[in-house]
């Protein structure tokens, strides 16, 4: 890492937090992403950032910006596990809806045991710890992303 790649890592996240984001080109958006999760990585963990984003709804899936940015940046085993872990935890919401008594621990439990959460999370945090590749990835597109950044 040096001062170049960490001054275009801090000015993107601070100029696109809280704000719409859409409209900047994929390697913008991708970068801003795993930025993103880097954070709630660094401040919460892994589980802090997969508790932040789990779905609150049936159709709710707040980590497809990150999946793609794992994805973009050939992290594509941890975004289809990712992936795997939203579509578990929706069926949690679903059986603990219909049983209207248990708690919700229980069919979390039974559809992402600890051993697939803690390979997950170990991952995430491994993705996090070795950063130094994105650093390397934001070198060689400085200029476009200081263009963007102008």
């Amino acid at each position: 890492m040096n001062q170049e790649t960490n001054s275009i890592w801090a000015n993107l996240y601070a100029k696109y937090l809280g704000k719409e984001i859409l409209g900047l080109p994929a390697k913008a958006i991708n970068l801003f992403y795993f930025i993103d999760m880097t954070y709630y990585v660094l401040n919460g963990g892994a589980s802090g950032f997969l508790y932040n984003k789990s779905p609150t709804n049936t159709n709710e899936n707040l980590y497809k910006p990150y999946m793609k940015s794992l994805e973009y940046f050939n992290y594509k085993a941890t975004a289809q596990l990712l992936n795997e872990y939203n579509n578990k935890f929706h069926k949690a919401i679903n059986r603990w809806k219909l049983s209207k008594n248990d708690p919700f621990d229980f069919y979390f439990d039974q559809e992402l045991p600890p051993k697939f959460c803690s390979i997950l999370n170990s991952q995430i945090d491994e993705i996090v710890a070795n950063e130094e590749s994105i650093h390397k990835w934001i070198k060689k597109n400085r200029n476009e992303l200081n263009q963007i950044l102008e």
